[in-house]
């Protein structure tokens, strides 16, 4: 059988329109945080105020609860899936144009209750974004979907942090026109979904409410059996090496010498552009390799990864006292680079490129341990887990560092994707057991 070429695996419609509704799952988010946090502070809202904020975002971790409704109730208009994404779209550009008329100094409760109904509708939105994702991809098509959509939710996550800023200092605008222009992009989303296919076997949705909030628990330990929760225990290890760097890297750049420009300039924006890079990357691997001996190839790199910034920490006073490289351009003069940039380059465009590897690896494996009778149901589930495990992990990485050093912090991060690693090995049998039968049900 003939390998799938780029061209077969991006250019055809389910995958234009997954990145359009990837696009639309992104934006609103940043809505409620980068964004929202500079709207607060040059509204002088105070700085304890401000981190009381962070609250409106629980729904993003709390999606689970709400989800069997998705899996249960089906719209009058485009059917299950689709129905439910342009209710949701709705309702998030509505709660954003409500947000706009707020005043975050004058009624901060209101602007608050206002910013959660975007986190809620927003969250809502991806409970059945994910659905139809899971629901529409063939399996070979997993990681090639999962990567198109990552790179349309991180387009969507650059517009909503960077455009509204700039808009705001417009004269005439401000942050209500802003905030008015983000809620006209997510009808990029509205667009793509009335241009969707409708997934198809979805006669099979839950008899019952009660069945939508149990069925997925039973559905997935019927098809695992005792594997199932070291299934659960691979989800909530595999990106800790990802998970427990990522906090601390802006930490550590900083009280390295980093400026925050450079940092800016070189992780956020090239970081970026190489992550929808290594995404795309990420979903031609597993449309060539298969799911199962993908998660080998992408869990090595993205612990291998971490390595460049073990480098730093031991190399740091090397780099600052190297004499700067000098390119020669000829009638365009010359271009210069301290060896400190250039190591910074190199490193984050390592990281970059593995984490979209990682996301598009991982996201392929998450949609294939879903059945389509609980697609939103089971996939929220398997991300909250992740999510707030996360934060567990996230929470001693200081501690760590105070107690040992930069170069040990790094190496531990190493290290902490040895566990996922190994559970492969048990799950090998059984993760491709369960995808199967996953597949049958469907």
């Amino acid at each position: 059988m003939s390998q799938p070429t780029l061209r077969q695996v991006y250019l055809n419609r389910r995958m234009g329109v997954l990145l359009g509704l990837g696009f639309a799952s992104g934006l609103p988010l940043m809505l409620t945080d980068a964004s929202m946090v500079a709207w607060l502070t040059q509204a002088k809202v105070n700085v304890e105020d401000i981190g009381l904020f962070a609250l409106v975002t629980l729904p993003y971790s709390l999606k689970f609860l709400w989800a069997p409704v998705m899996d249960r109730f089906v719209p009058p208009l485009l059917g299950r899936r689709r129905g439910w994404l342009i209710v949701t779209q709705l309702a998030v550009i509505v709660a954003i144009a409500a947000m706009a008329l707020a005043h975050p100094a004058g009624h901060p409760l209101i602007f608050a209750a206002l910013a959660l109904a975007v986190a809620f509708t927003s969250a809502s939105q991806d409970i059945v974004g994910d659905a139809y994702r899971t629901d529409i991809l063939a399996r070979e098509e997993l990681g090639a979907g999962a990567a198109v959509w990552v790179n349309g939710y991180r387009i969507g996550m650059i517009v909503a942090g960077g455009l509204p800023m700039i808009l705001a200092a417009v004269p005439g605008v401000g942050w209500r026109g802003a905030y008015f222009a983000m809620a006209a992009c997510m009808g990029v989303g509205l667009i793509c979904t009335v241009l969707a296919p409708e997934p198809a076997n979805q006669q099979t949705r839950p008899e019952s409410l009660t069945a939508a909030a149990i069925g997925p628990f039973v559905d997935f330990f019927r098809r695992t059996g005792w594997t199932g929760l070291v299934i659960l225990l691979f989800v909530v290890l595999f990106k800790l090496p990802d998970v427990t760097c990522n906090w601390q890297t802006v930490t550590f750049l900083l009280k390295s010498g980093y400026s925050g420009t450079q940092i800016g300039l070189i992780r956020q924006w090239l970081g970026v552009g190489v992550t929808i890079v290594g995404a795309l990357a990420g979903g031609l691997i597993v449309a060539r390799l298969g799911i199962i001996p993908s998660l080998w190839v992408i869990g090595i790199l993205q612990a291998a990864s971490n390595a460049g910034f073990l480098v730093l920490a031991l190399v740091q006073d090397q780099l600052s006292a190297a004499p700067w490289v000098t390119w020669h351009l000829g009638t365009a003069g010359s271009l210069g680079l301290s060896a400190r940039l250039g190591a910074l380059m190199g490193v984050i465009i390592v990281e970059s490129f593995c984490g979209g590897l990682v996301a598009a690896g991982f996201m392929a494996y998450l949609m294939s341990q879903c059945s389509h009778r609980f697609t939103a149901t089971q996939y929220a589930l398997l991300t909250s887990i992740m999510a707030l495990t996360g934060v567990l992990f996230k929470v001693p990485t200081g501690y760590v560092v105070a107690w040992t050093s930069w170069p040990t912090f790094f190496a531990l991060t190493i290290v902490a994707g040895v566990p996922g690693l190994l559970l492969l090995i048990p799950l090998r049998q059984s993760l491709q057991a369960a995808s199967t039968s996953a597949a049958e049900i469907k």
